[in-house]
């Protein structure tokens, strides 16, 4: 914060005791039926009035019974105080009588000040109605303004200031008033706002609350609004706040059912709680409850705008098309998000039901979406993206996605991400994605034609798809645009209880429970799949790169029921687990794929037994070109692999059940096994035969296994 913005709770004490300071400082009194006071009239007062002076003004109706075009106090180039001396704003009223401005204040320095007035019914077709500061950095203190009505801007006050301190409002209270831009307050250049409350104002354009335009001069230049209030203000762009080529700082405000949408009914409008047009936004430790957005942005919309929060709450907004509660727009614009919760906000026709910024799918218009610690829950869409809709251009770290409200979907879906576009590639590190449901679509994140994608430490549990096409997608739908060689990656993640259910008779549907890949080739290093499902591949189905992974899943009806494979795919030190209808392969090959220091264990068939032929009972099934090295197969009957491929050399097949604690598939447990812990010892190889208990690090919880098991065979 910059040295001057002191603590608006000192203003008063500080302005007198500086007006106090001044020599020589007189004392005037007004009092409209006290015939002891110096005036009746405010403007009497302020006509003698000079530097340093101080108006006391007791209660009573303060109008001007003369021309229309005169306010009722003016002041010009005078820097005094005007001290309404009754603690209650309501008895002592300055009135525009429907007719003309209330206060007109020109000139004048910082230590002016105005306090403890009601400001009421004062109207202009020009700018501020209630209160016009024109070059003058006053202080306006626990003021009331009552329907002010200004055809330009600001209908309760307007200012305008080339100050390098703005002009300050303290402890204000802004009722039901109404101009074309900031139906509470508008200032161009510049207003600080503290403790103020914002009540019913409107704005036929921007603003309904307060409306910034530009910044005050000087370096790092801006506006702040701290511990106000916004309570149903309504305008087409930002009903609570308007900002346009501005710099603001929010800190520890409300927006509450805010509108941002034409007054006639259409369904236009942006930014229910704020709109932020080429500007800066600093948002801290507020909150958004219920405001409606028009078509984009339910408690904010940003067009080539930053925005940086922290601490805020999300609650109950909705829009029509983009962004639920936050949209953004434009190559230009970043949103980044540090503690904030989304929950119950809601799209009812386009994408992002918490986060829209994919707006149009032209790279040109992505927006950088940056997240750390946040918390999405029950957000809503019909279309893409029931939490998050953008470019693939998002950076989360240590975020939530949880269990959005069932959605009836089409054209995609996806509970939780949706990312479209080229972008610059996202990331996403150490989230959870559970709960996600969505119908054929992928039930957490769905992509479209999308560039390089990584996620690192994350987890993906009990995400279902409901649906029994065969087209239909499990956890993540991976559509990549294979024109740009992306690389996609999953590095420590896991997967749990994700799957595609169901047909009619119960049996599993679609293809991918977890993962499905298309357009390139997926990398997967140290993740675990455990208990996915689907019709064909119970984890995975696509082109894979697998380097210790532990994958087992369920198939019913179809083939691979850990991993459905396509050519080029190659699984190292990994081990495949799980069963199918019929006992259909474990792992299936469609394309010639390389298998090294596997191992795979063999199932029962997972729902009805069948009597098929032998050959298509066996638990894998290869084609011509799978080369196989140093490979376990346990548990298979009659057969371990169907279909043709080519022995390396290492690999060995029990009929039985395999002692994981024979690495080497020798019939015994022995020296040869412990020195291949030990040749192993440290290293992080989930999925590897030496990491016996599947714990991802060969360490003395697997010496203690071989020990244990020493001599069977």
């Amino acid at each position: 914060m910059n040295a001057h913005r002191i603590d608006p709770k000192l203003i008063s004490t500080i302005t007198l005791a500086l007006i106090t300071a001044a020599s020589p400082a007189d004392f005037y009194s007004v009092d409209d039926d006290d015939p002891a006071a110096d005036f009746d009239t405010i403007q009497a007062a302020v006509d003698v009035a000079v530097d340093g002076d101080t108006i006391f003004v007791g209660p009573g109706e303060y109008f001007d019974p003369g021309p229309l075009g005169r306010p009722v106090v003016q002041i010009v180039d005078k820097t005094i105080a005007i001290i309404a001396v009754s603690d209650d704003p309501s008895l002592t009223v300055i009135s525009g009588d429907g007719v003309r401005r209330g206060v007109v204040w020109t000139g004048g320095g910082v230590s002016g000040l105005l306090e403890g007035f009601t400001i009421d019914h004062g109207v202009t077709d020009g700018d501020g109605a209630g209160l016009l500061l024109e070059e003058s950095p006053i202080t306006v203190r626990e003021c009331v303004f009552t329907n002010n009505v200004a055809l330009g801007n600001g209908g309760a006050v307007h200012t305008a200031s080339t100050s390098t301190i703005p002009p300050l409002l303290v402890f204000c209270d802004f009722n039901s008033n109404l101009a074309t831009n900031g139906g509470g307050t508008s200032a161009l250049r510049g207003l600080d706002l503290f403790g103020c409350s914002f009540n019913g104002n409107r704005a036929s354009s921007e603003g309904g609350g307060s409306f910034f335009s530009r910044n005050p001069p000087g370096t790092g230049g801006y506006s702040l609004v701290t511990s106000c209030d916004y309570t149903s203000c309504r305008a087409k762009f930002g009903g609570g706040i308007r900002g346009s080529v501005s710099t603001l700082r929010v800190t520890e405000s409300t927006f509450t059912s805010c509108r941002g949408r034409d007054f006639d009914g259409r369904v236009s409008g942006w930014g229910g709680g704020i709109s932020m047009v080429e500007g800066t936004l600093q948002i801290q430790e507020s909150d958004f409850d219920g405001c409606v957005g028009g078509r984009n942005g339910g408690a904010i919309d940003l067009d080539e705008s930053d925005l940086d929060a922290s601490g805020c709450d999300f609650d109950d907004c909705n829009a029509v098309n983009h962004g639920g509660a936050i949209n953004g727009y434009g190559p230009l614009t970043t949103l980044a998000f540090q503690s904030c919760s989304f929950r119950d906000n809601e799209i009812y026709e386009g994408g992002g039901g918490a986060i829209g910024c994919a707006e149009f799918a032209a790279t040109s218009h992505a927006t950088a979406l940056r997240l750390n610690d946040c918390i999405f829950e029950n957000n809503k869409t019909f279309e893409f993206g029931v939490c998050i809709n953008a470019a693939n251009v998002v950076t989360a770290e240590d975020c939530v996605f949880g269990r959005q409200e069932d959605p009836n979907q089409y054209a995609g879906g996806a509970s939780h991400l949706s990312l479209r576009g080229i972008g610059g590639g996202s990331r996403f590190v150490r989230c959870m994605f559970r709960d996600g449901s969505s119908n054929d679509e992928a039930s957490s994140i769905r992509t479209e034609y999308i560039g390089d994608l990584e996620f690192i430490d994350c987890s993906f549990l009990d995400n279902r798809t409901n649906g029994g096409d065969t087209s239909a997608k499990g956890a993540v739908f991976i559509d990549a645009n294979s024109n740009f060689d992306p690389t996609i990656s999953f590095t420590g993640c896991d997967f749990f209880g994700n799957g595609i259910c169901c047909y009619g008779n119960g049996f599993f549907g679609g293809g991918g429970g977890a993962l499905r890949v298309e357009g390139a080739t997926v990398q997967l290093t140290s993740c675990i799949m455990d208990s996915n499902f689907a019709e064909q591949g119970g984890s995975i189905m696509g082109s894979a790169i697998l380097r210790n992974c532990s994958i087992h899943g369920l198939v019913s009806l179809n083939f691979g029921g850990a991993a459905y494979l396509f050519e080029g795919s190659e699984a190292t030190t990994c081990r495949f687990a799980g069963s199918a209808d019929c006992n259909y392969p474990l792992v299936y090959g469609v394309g010639p794929i390389a298998i090294e220091g596997c191992t795979f264990v063999g199932g029962e068939p997972f729902n009805f037994p069948c009597n098929a032929d032998p050959a298509d009972l066996a638990a894998n099934g290869f084609v011509k070109g799978t080369t196989i090295l140093d490979s376990r197969f346990c548990g298979y009957e009659p057969a371990a692999i169907n279909g043709h491929w080519t022995d390396l050399g290492g690999n060995s097949f029990n009929p039985g059940v395999c002692d994981l604690a024979d690495l080497n598939g020798d019939g015994v447990v022995n020296g040869a096994d412990l020195a291949l812990v030990l040749a192993d010892w440290g290293e992080p190889c989930l999925g590897c035969p030496s990491d016996i208990n599947d714990d991802g690090l060969v360490n003395g919880a697997d010496l203690a296994l071989v020990l244990a098991a020493w001599g069977r065979g």
